[in-house]
């Protein structure tokens, strides 16, 4: 358990920041002010995930949408292995396909990035 948690935590992080970072740097080459708008988001994704809190927190039956969030279960898998094995676990509160919906929201991000970064990589030196 402790170590597949690990593998799925650290694959999931390192392929999504890679697509956030790979369209955000595509969009940015194009729109420069794309910089505040992403300031906001990542403000309100910081405040979105439970990072300050713990998931307890939150009230029983909006738990499992907060797991809609792909960070969610990231963090949750981060708190279980550092700080306390009593994390709750998007495998403990939904049904699998629930659970399912994280790592496809990933999946389709690297995909969606990886083709927006290849169609505007030949526009790099003229938007610049």
């Amino acid at each position: 358990m402790a170590l597949a948690t690990v593998a799925t935590s650290i694959c999931g992080i390192v392929y999504f920041s890679t697509a956030l970072a790979f369209f955000l740097s595509a969009l940015y080459v194009k729109f420069r002010d794309i910089t505040y708008i992403w300031e906001v988001g990542l403000q309100a994704a910081f405040y979105a995930t439970p990072i300050l809190y713990p998931l307890t927190y939150v009230g029983e039956q909006y738990r499992q949408y907060f797991f809609l969030n792909p960070m969610t279960q990231i963090i949750q898998d981060a708190r279980y292995m550092l700080v306390t094995p009593d994390a709750i676990n998007v495998w403990q509160i939904a049904p699998l396909w629930f659970g399912l919906i994280p790592i496809a929201i990933v999946a389709i991000s690297v995909v969606l990035s990886s083709i927006y970064f290849k169609s505007q990589a030949r526009l790099f030196a003229e938007n610049i």
